[in-house]
């Protein structure tokens, strides 16, 4: 099996490996030496190229939700599957879905939460069957996870713990039966269908040291790779090959992780190819690339030279006379001829027969056309054409016609078009412009269908349950209040991360955008805090009620609303005598009645806003504060201290950092030291209405605040994190299994519940809701009885209060379960004209539920029986007759007494 166009076309976090196992290596401190290979009418290295699975059919799916919407404006990548019945559409905000090229509709979509501020969706490509799709994110909460879609069945299985930090690159094998992952100096190589992992290859360099790779290189015939750290690619390269920074040698392995060379630049042919006029180049390689079909490695160093390269030992074969040297190099579809673009004319286009590393023409082309891709023409030809532009020439050079000739006329293509996939005959193709995806029959020159791009609905973070008054959905700038017996209601504070809070008889929704209440989802009005500021922000209290400023030489704190000073800080308490014109820190209470002052060089102030008195000051010896962090009450706050700074000190002296806590009148209410040396854990302070828990490393002490009492909690590991779930603490510690959670009970100094990996537990800590090898899973943490609802996947689960629900976000969609195992599907659909309209699906039976807004010719499309790939279309005024209006009334009623 060749790579298809998809694999060319941008997918270079590409991993190993098969060949004879997978098992560490023993560590070696030579290198084995190659002979240079001998001339040979070819350069050609025969490599036999693995032929993909044969995957045709899969369980039915039952239920499951396809949203026929639109597509998302943000595309990044399309590729056709093998037959090119399908095409495989991309966005950077995780909107993934596999469409029929004859209509542009959409068999199966997937809506993958990733938060483009903080990174988006970094890949999602087929296999080489069609049927899977490996799914990444490189933002929260999908960094360091993978996904493998199963598109005959509609399921994921996930790989690779969430928010391990280890993730680095990931891929299929080029027969699609295997996925292979690298994480920090680790190989693991995992079934595709289950993501269960072979033991893992531990990579190591000519030392025998472990080699902290980022990326790797699979060759096509899975028995070699390359890897290399410090890789980053460059930002302006579309398809994501040539790297930004050269990199000084990669190292080569066999398919068993065993190291067979180490590739280098020469530097005597890097200087005797440095030109007089030009500045000195980092020494290294900038691009690396297996010829597709087997048999070769091309690489192009920092100052231009292009190599042909045996692919199984690394050694140069041939090296390719580029005047001036080579700015970029790419092969064709299936490997026929090396491309290298000239550094100095990015016009001109070299094309080099691979077989006897000549140039065998050379061609000019438009400006911009770079990057060329390679179709097979009915006739037997190979046709080399550009992606931007409508250049196109054969493998010797000669003028041809481009592919899209047929389909625009004119002498030019819209500007804004981008050819985002072709098949390999070039009979079909894929194209984005005018804000639309085009898909075009070039045969005839026509388009078969045209989908608008647009945003879509918006991306579901998770849910917030309200006693007798439904589910809050919550998503990326709004969220929307889903009831059983009235129309949806949007809730402008209902955005990831928000909380409610309130009386239960009038809760309301606090959120970073502001504070609304659910009767009428209007923002509560708060006073503007710059509004008539003259000066510099310096800090703001949690109810944005009270503010710092600073004024020519003066700081005070006045009223946010009214602007009335309250008191004028001393300048005893926040001038810095080493730097009089560098502030310090200031960190108001919830609501502002109380001020900390603190730098490192001054002791911590303490004051009183409303009376403008100094309520304490506050210092350890040795040491100067870090940070200061108050409880959501206000009745206390934690200070971390670390070592002064002092030039004169011995450096090898050890100072351990201690966490006090205080309270409102600067009472030490509980201070734990750390151990010298310590490198396990974190150190913090969490804090409930009338205790604080305080931890550095795997020391650990409870107190209650007002009695000002400690006791010291017996943990076997570093501490992560600490929570308080009502009265009970929720500590993650990290032992030599992983990461585990401890839950303490109040009063306890040791764990009377504790499970590894992840979970979520419930307000009072009495349930805890975790997806464990796949299934989804509710202890009871008095008695650990435990109850399975069914399927899922590793992502963050939002249960309600009482432990009856648990929300699980499927991207555009919330999957809720009840306790008895029943689970509903609830999604929004926007309208602005007609406003919203949310829909129930039933799982079991498939019927569905409409609430607010009609919008009768919205297309909205679920699974029922068969397979998953075919389903018919169903609009809401054709399936009217499958309402069932008491659906999420009946879902939602209150338990049974």
């Amino acid at each position: 099996m060749r790579f298809s166009s998809s694999a060319l076309l941008g997918w270079c976090s590409v991993v190993v490996v098969l060949g004879t196992g997978c098992a560490s290596t023993t560590p070696s401190s030579t290198l084995p030496e190659h002979e240079a290979s001998a001339p040979t009418s070819s350069l050609l290295v025969p490599e036999a190229v693995p032929t993909p699975q044969v995957r045709t059919a899969g369980v039915a799916a039952q239920g499951s939700l396809v949203l026929q919407v639109g597509l998302d404006e943000s595309l990044v990548s399309a590729e056709f599957s093998p037959d090119g019945e399908r095409v495989l559409v991309a966005s950077y905000t995780g909107v993934v879905s596999v469409r029929e090229f004859a209509t542009g509709a959409s068999r199966a979509v997937r809506r993958m939460w990733v938060s483009p501020a903080r990174g988006g969706l970094a890949s999602a490509r087929l296999d080489a069957t069609g049927t899977r799709v490996l799914m990444r994110g490189s933002g929260p909460p999908y960094d360091d996870q993978l996904f493998v879609w199963d598109l005959l069945t509609d399921t994921l299985v996930s790989g690779f713990p969430q928010g391990s930090g280890e993730l680095r690159a990931a891929g299929f094998t080029s027969d699609g039966s295997l996925v292979a992952a690298l994480g920090t100096a680790v190989l693991e190589v995992r079934d595709a269908g289950t993501l269960v992992s072979r033991p893992p290859t531990l990579l190591r360099d000519p030392r025998g040291q472990p080699y902290l790779a980022n990326h790797v290189w699979l060759s096509p015939s899975n028995a070699r790779f390359i890897a290399a750290r410090d890789v980053e690619f460059d930002y302006y390269d579309t398809r994501h090959r040539l790297l930004q920074n050269p990199i000084p040698s990669a190292l080569l392995y066999d398919g068993a992780g065993a190291l067979v060379s180490e590739l280098v630049v020469d530097p005597d042919e890097a200087r005797a190819a440095q030109r007089e006029d030009e500045e000195e180049l980092a020494l290294g390689f900038r691009l690396l690339e297996f010829r597709p079909g087997g048999g070769m490695l091309a690489t192009l160093s920092s100052h231009g030279e292009v190599q042909l390269r045996h692919p199984e030992t690394g050694a140069v074969l041939h090296t390719i006379e580029v005047p001036i040297g080579a700015g970029d190099a790419d092969w064709t579809r299936e490997g026929e001829r090396l491309l290298v673009r000239h550094a100095a004319d990015e016009q001109l286009v070299l094309v080099v027969d691979p077989a006897t590393g000549e140039v065998v023409a050379e061609v000019h082309t438009q400006e911009g056309a770079w990057p060329f891709t390679s179709a097979r023409l009915a006739n037997g030809e190979t046709v080399i054409f550009s992606l931007n532009r409508r250049d196109a020439f054969s493998v010797s050079g000669e003028a041809r016609p481009h592919p899209l000739d047929a389909f625009v006329s004119g002498d030019a293509a819209p500007s804004d078009m981008r050819m985002l996939a072709v098949t390999p005959s070039a009979h079909r193709a894929v194209l984005q412009y005018e804000g639309a995806l085009h898909f075009v029959d070039l045969l005839r020159g026509a388009e078969v269908a045209r989908q608008p791009t647009s945003q879509g609905p918006a991306s579901v973070w998770g849910a917030l349950f309200v006693p007798s008054r439904g589910v809050v959905m919550t998503m990326r700038e709004s969220g929307v209040l889903i009831r059983p017996s009235a129309p949806p209601q949007q809730v402008p504070c209902a955005v990831a991360g928000a909380r409610l809070d309130g009386p239960a008889n009038a809760p309301r929704l606090v959120g970073p955008n502001g504070v609304c209440g659910l009767d009428d989802a209007g923002t509560v009005e708060r006073p503007d805090i710059f509004a008539g500021s003259a000066g510099e922000l310096f800090a703001i209290s949690t109810d944005q009620s009270v503010r710092v400023l600073g004024r020519s030489d003066e700081v005070v704190v006045e009223e946010a609303a009214t602007q009335r000073v309250r008191m004028r800080v001393p300048a005893g308490d926040r001038v810095i005598p080493s730097c009089e014109g560098c502030p310090p820190q200031y960190s108001l209470s919830p609501d502002g009645t109380l001020l900390v002052v603190h730098e490192s060089s001054l002791p911590v102030a303490l004051l009183d806003t409303r009376t403008g008195r100094r309520v304490a000051r506050l210092t350890s010896p040795g040491r100067s504060p870090h940070w200061v962090e108050w409880s959501p009450s206000g009745n206390a706050f934690a200070v971390h201290w670390t070592r002064t700074y002092d030039p004169q000190a011995d450096p090898q002296a050890s100072v351990p950092s201690i966490i006090s806590v205080y309270d409102s009148r600067g009472r030490v209410v509980v201070s734990v030291e750390g151990a010298p040396d310590e490198d396990s854990g974190d150190d913090g302070a969490a804090f409930s209405p009338t205790h604080a828990v305080a931890y550095v490393g795997h020391r650990v002490q409870v107190a209650e605040i007002a009695r000002r009492r400690a006791s010291t909690l017996e943990v076997s590991g570093g501490v992560l994190g600490a929570e308080w779930h009502g009265t009970a603490l929720r500590l993650v510690v990290q032992t030599d299994d992983g990461p585990v959670q401890a839950l303490y009970a109040p009063g306890a100094t040791t764990p009377y519940f504790q499970h590894e990996g992840p979970g979520t537990f419930t307000g009072d800590a009495r349930w805890v809701f975790r997806c464990r090898e796949g299934e989804l899973e509710r202890l009871r943490v008095e008695d650990l009885a435990r109850t399975v609802f069914g399927s899922c996947i590793l992502t963050t689960l939002f249960p309600s209060p009482d432990g009856r629900f648990v929300a699980l976000p499927r991207g555009d969609h919330l999957r809720v379960v009840r306790e008895d195992a029943t689970s509903l599907r609830l999604g929004v659909l926007r309208d602005d004209a007609a406003g919203l309209m949310a829909f129930a699906i039933d799982e079991a039976t498939g019927r569905f539920t409409t609430f607010g807004a009609a919008q009768p010719d919205a297309v909205l499309r679920y699974r029922l029986a068969g397979s998953a790939m075919i389903a018919p279309l169903v609009t809401l005024g054709e399936a009217a007759s499958q309402q069932d209006p008491q659906l999420l009334e009946r879902f939602l009623a209150p338990a049974a007494p």
